[in-house]
């Protein structure tokens, strides 16, 4: 052992310890203060070589080791609780009655606005209603006179022109109710003609008013989003799992939030939906946890950690992190053999003698023997040891670093422990046939016809949203509801047409028997009966584009005989599979063209590589189905066997690479688009 001395009054001794190596298969080499054990192979030391180094010891125990993974996270709000409200017709704001913070129910008026549209349709229904007790009156009175006096023929047209007037009343009160006027205000304007002057912007859910875009005196129309409203009574803490670490996440498994606004607050919930693909700006797997908020201390936008629980193993033999030292595939600590004994070494003779009391010739040392161990879970202070260490045992924590130098090897001798560690495999070396090999950067993709978008087929205002990010759905579920005044006037218009109709048939079931009695001409009927057939059509032709909306026949018929409307349209999944993505928010304008939901597919995938130039010859050359294995970063123990299913024909003009395609079966649903 070389000592250095340092100069100076009072000054102590640095004591440095130079290791020597014992090599397998060699005899011990002893140095002052440390030696190994000739026969035992255990590391002696003295007391002044276990200063020196600092070593300290813990020992092995029983303990719950809980493995956790922390990934970035950001607090969201469901799409469900967020809304926009607007008006239902163009005006002009009156008045408004809430301010950015505002808590609110569902049903609050926010604002209050004019509308020349609603003055017109009020008037108009006013004048419809004296037209209608006018035709009314004559009515009774030709009834009143008789047949010798009033054609039967004329009090049938008088009958036609009452039907026609209520049937005209009748779409009005619905138009007025599509755009928000109550029954009662409908009521008390036909029975006392008081007009309502304003119409109410309402909150469609309850929560905090977020932003206001209006202003009074500004006009509006009803594409415009007014006023967002937001629910954060309830939000979602949206974690980011590296694509590495995909693999390992499950629904159910426990999750623990914080934030640096709220230091020493735990969050908690359980992982309740896992994204269905793997973001290709991230590189990461998105996952969602459900936070009761009802204080609103969380808010949108909010970054923190989130520290999702793996799996916890109860009762496990728990050592300290550091007491384990990896050696390539070896993995081992010292464990303490004899705290203090007294040994006698002669490294020549390879003798090895203990005695328990002190003795001539004998030194007092501390005897620590290598362990090789498997080892489990980590919470990053505990390690669990599944083989090689006990309850009980003793095992060094600082210094053990600096004492491993001993236990450098000259053969590569793996034990039965690393083995294990590694999952060591054999073959033999064989004749075989070798293939020229190509390896190539890949993605996962979804097939095509695997994939859809879903929009609502008419412009609208989303009324209710039923599903949210990674839900399973079939095909032809409901994924949202639209609420659209042009439906609303196209029911009206079916409904006055279906209407119409009735009134013309029943006018030519009662004129055909005047005609053959004199009273009405033939001109008469064939009048009707045009106008009948070209009614017919008119209607046919309303029915038809309410169908390719999405009405049912059931719907159809109910709002013909009945004046059943339809409130609001469905969008619908056009394929079975899972939400990707949903860009849908209560009381949103949408068109046909706005994508608002994307399913897919992942039940079979593609994997795309793409080929340059340089390995054309291996890839697209010889057999059409090569064989190809694939490779996942987050898969690190697992391969899938597939082969080439097809290529295309020729490179995309701005890029040199050509792209080839695999199938892959995934019913398991382990692979995820765009891994």
């Amino acid at each position: 052992m070389n000592r250095l001395k340092l100069a100076g009054g009072g000054a102590g001794v640095l004591v440095i310890i130079t290791l020597v190596y014992a090599h397998e298969g060699h005899q011990a080499i002893t140095t002052r203060g440390v030696m190994m054990g000739p026969k035992t192979a255990h590391l002696l030391m003295e007391p002044p070589a276990q200063n020196a180094v600092g070593l300290r010891t813990a020992k092995v125990e029983f303990a719950t080791i809980e493995e956790t993974l922390k990934v970035p996270a950001t607090v969201v709000l469901p799409q469900k609780r967020k809304a926009f409200a607007s008006a239902r017709i163009a005006g002009v704001i009156e008045s408004i009655h809430v301010k950015p913070g505002d808590s609110i129910t569902e049903g609050t008026v926010l604002a209050e606005m004019s509308s020349i549209e609603l003055d017109s349709i009020q008037l108009e229904l006013i004048h419809r209603l004296l037209e209608k007790k006018l035709v009314e009156e004559n009515l009774k009175r030709a009834k009143d006179l008789g047949e010798r006096i009033i054609a039967g023929k004329d009090l049938l047209k008088l009958e036609a022109e009452v039907r026609d007037k209520e049937n005209s009343i009748a779409t009005l009160r619905g138009k007025l109710g599509a755009i928000g006027l109550t029954d009662r205000q409908v009521a008390r304007l036909e029975k006392e003609g008081e007009t309502t002057r304003l119409l109410p912007v309402t909150a469609p859910i309850l929560g905090h008013v977020v932003h206001l875009d209006i202003t009074v005196g500004s006009s509006v129309e009803p594409k415009n989003h007014l006023i967002e409203i937001h629910d954060p009574s309830l939000v979602w803490v949206e974690g980011e799992v590296p694509e590495s670490r995909a693999s390992e996440i499950r629904e159910g498994m426990e999750a623990r939030m914080s934030f640096p606004a709220y230091p020493g607050r735990p969050f908690k919930g359980k992982i309740e939906r896992l994204g269905t693909d793997i973001s290709t700006d991230s590189r990461a797997l998105n996952v969602w946890v459900s936070i009761e908020n009802k204080d609103r201390a969380l808010k949108p936008g909010q970054f923190g950690q989130m520290e999702i629980v793996l799996g916890a193993s109860e009762n496990a033999f728990a050592a300290p992190i550091e007491a384990i030292i990896e050696d390539g595939a070896e993995k081992y600590a010292l464990v303490v053999q004899k705290k203090t004994t007294f040994v006698r070494v002669d490294a020549k003779e390879g003798t090895e003698e203990y005695a328990s009391e002190p003795t001539s010739g004998f030194v007092s040392v501390s005897a620590y023997a290598k362990k090789n161990v498997v080892v489990g879970r980590t919470d990053g202070l505990l390690v669990e040891v599944l083989e090689g260490l006990y309850p009980g045992d003793e095992v060094v924590v600082v210094g053990n670093h600096e004492l491993s130098a001993l236990y450098v090897q000259g053969t590569l001798k793996l034990s039965e422990e690393a083995r294990k560690n590694i999952n060591l495999a054999t073959e033999e070396v064989d004749f075989r046939e070798i293939q020229p090999v190509a390896r190539l950067n890949a993605n996962l993709r979804l097939p095509v016809g695997r994939s859809a978008f879903a929009s609502s087929r008419i412009h609208g205002k989303i009324l209710k949203i039923h599903v949210v990010p990674g839900q399973e759905v079939k095909k032809g579920d409901t994924l949202a509801e639209v609420h659209s005044l042009e439906l609303d006037n196209l029911q009206l218009e079916f409904r006055g047409a279906a209407l119409r109709e009735k009134l013309l048939l029943s006018l030519l079931d009662q004129s055909r028997p005047l005609a053959k009695s004199g009273i009405a001409s033939r001109k008469e009927i064939f009048r009707l009966e045009t106008e009948y057939r070209a009614h017919l059509s008119t209607l046919l032709s309303l029915r038809r584009r309410l169908e390719v909306l999405g009405l049912s026949k059931t719907q159809l018929d109910g709002l013909a005989e009945r004046g059943e409307r339809v409130l609001a349209l469905s969008i619908s999944s056009a394929i079975a599979g899972r939400v990707v993505d949903v860009d849908a928010v209560i009381g949103k304008v949408v068109s046909p063209e706005d994508h608002l939901f994307e399913i897919g597919d992942s039940r079979a995938l593609w994997a795309e590589a793409r080929v340059f130039e340089g390995d054309f010859q291996k890839v697209l050359l010889g057999k059409p189905k090569k064989e190809a294995i694939l490779r996942l970063a987050a898969y690190q123990k697992r391969e899938w066997k597939t082969l080439v299913s097809f290529h295309s024909k020729s490179m995309a003009s701005h890029q040199n690479v050509l792209s080839i395609y695999a199938e892959l079966d995934n019913e398991d649903g382990a692979l995820r688009p765009g891994m």
